[in-house]
């Protein structure tokens, strides 16, 4: 599987890392620390299969010129069956027009029409924890309530990565937002 995904800038990536940190401490989850290589992101669009090469040169060409992305996380969330816990970034323009623009303009590599990531089924969201059982979301959700706070930063990068095994993230390819 790949993955086109945003990063987020040092101070949020590191208030992200903070709360994985803390999951952990508490015994809640270790979710961050069992995938190699995983940051805190936002997934903007998944594939089964790549052509590689010609998607970066594609990648290029499309977001020399973008600007930097503001982000402001407010939410706390989870999916219906997922054992999931996130924080949901605010939809504002810049993140819409992020997502929207790369999938009006690269329809040619779609290649999974039941991924979540897809206009119209794309919920933004940045993963604190997975694979949870029901007292693990219980306690996220009470540890995070009395300790989260709203976080506000830039999306500055998007990376092209590959999931080789489940465990394991492989970033093939970043490019850096315009300031």
């Amino acid at each position: 599987m790949y993955a086109l995904v945003a990063y987020f800038d040092e101070k949020t990536d590191a208030e992200v890392q903070k709360l994985w940190n803390s999951l952990k401490e508490e015994g809640i989850s270790s979710y961050a620390f069992e995938i190699k290589n995983l940051r805190p992101h936002i997934t903007l669009a998944s594939y089964k299969t790549l052509a590689v090469d010609t998607y970066i040169e594609w990648l290029l060409r499309h977001y020399s010129k973008t600007q930097v992305v503001p982000i402001n996380f407010e939410s706390l969330g989870t999916f219906i069956d997922s054992k999931a816990i996130f924080l949901a970034p605010t939809l504002n323009d810049g993140l819409s027009r992020l997502h929207q623009s790369h999938h009006a303009q690269h329809g040619n590599f779609d290649d999974y029409s039941d991924s979540l990531y897809i206009p119209n089924k794309w919920i933004p969201h940045c993963t604190l924890a997975n694979h949870l059982s029901d007292t693990q979301i219980v306690a996220a959700f009470q540890y995070l309530t009395k300790r989260i706070q709203k976080i506000e930063g830039m999306i500055e990068s998007l990376a092209l990565i590959q999931v080789p095994e489940r465990n394991h993230v492989k970033t093939l390819y970043t490019i850096k937002l315009r300031h």
